[in-house]
């Protein structure tokens, strides 16, 4: 499995880790737990697997699942409720990142 994931990742470099993300085998106990709390962070599924998996770092999801509000505050002006908002988002995710880590060294 991890051949196969080098060889992809050498010939697709989009789907190579991102180095600062979190280190999962995503095949222990504390996989789906993981999953849970990141889809429940984030509001996205395809975020907290991508995390999960550490495709993405914990900035890059904590960006990525408050894209709309990004937008907003572009458009519109900063929200001080939102800009508190994302940073409790950050250290949620940040909290996951930990449980991937945890987990795996468990395992």
């Amino acid at each position: 499995m991890q051949r196969a994931n080098r060889q992809r990742a050498r010939c697709h470099p989009e789907h190579a880790r991102s180095p600062d993300a979190p280190k999962s085998s995503a095949t222990g106990p504390g996989w789906p737990t993981a999953v849970a709390a990141a889809t429940q962070a984030s509001g996205s599924l395809i975020i907290s697997l991508a995390l999960v998996h550490g495709h993405i770092t914990t900035e890059e999801a904590a960006a990525a699942s408050q894209l709309d509000e990004t937008w907003q505050n572009q458009k519109w002006g900063e929200d001080p409720e939102q800009t508190e908002r994302l940073e409790a988002l950050k250290k949620e995710i940040r909290a996951v990142a930990v449980l991937i880590k945890l987990t795996d060294d468990f395992i």
